[in-house]
């Protein structure tokens, strides 16, 4: 059989400081696996990562776990592409209403805001909430938080930052809370 020891096997003897010992690892299971295989490895192999070490891991872990139920909707990555300023989306239909309150983020590719004060808009009819983004070349990550799900059920983006939206690398995610 496979891995049994005959009396053919030449033993060599394990070199000196080697050791097979019982050891509880500073990252608990369920944190581990969080993570990909290849970086469980890497954690577990660390021979000493340092007790502040394995608790920013560990309650970066502990974190990312607490999203672990919440579902996320890719509702577009196509109509913020190139959209104006001061132009909005067609509505979109968000219809899961499993949730009470959402959290909607748009992610915008590398853009420029001119306008003095840019902001990204969710609008349904009057019903306005605005968020104003940095005016720096770069991505953008805008996120409302708490908004009611009724909102949602037919809302638009609306561009007020002075340039049009990148071309692509554009999307807008909901997620229940």
């Amino acid at each position: 059989m496979a891995g049994e020891i005959v009396p053919e096997d030449n033993i060599i003897p394990s070199p000196s400081g080697s050791t097979g010992t019982n050891y509880s690892y500073v990252i608990s299971d369920t944190n581990l696996a969080v993570l990909a295989p290849t970086a469980q490895s890497s954690l577990l192999a660390a021979a000493n990562l340092g007790s502040a070490v394995t608790s920013v891991i560990n309650s970066s872990l502990d974190l990312i776990r607490s999203y672990e139920d919440l579902q996320t909707y890719l509702l577009d990555n196509s109509l913020l592409n190139s959209l104006a300023s001061g132009s909005a989306t067609s509505n979109y239909a968000y219809t899961n209403t499993s949730n009470k309150f959402v959290r909607v983020i748009i992610i915008l590719g590398t853009m420029t805001p001119a306008a003095a004060t840019p902001k990204v808009l969710l609008r349904k009819g009057t019903d306005v909430y605005e968020i104003v983004i940095p005016s720096g070349t770069d991505q953008k990550r805008i996120e409302f938080n708490n908004i009611p799900i009724a909102f949602i059920s037919s809302f638009q983006v609306e561009n007020q930052t002075g340039t049009t939206f990148a071309s692509s690398g554009n999307s807008i995610i909901v997620q229940g809370l």
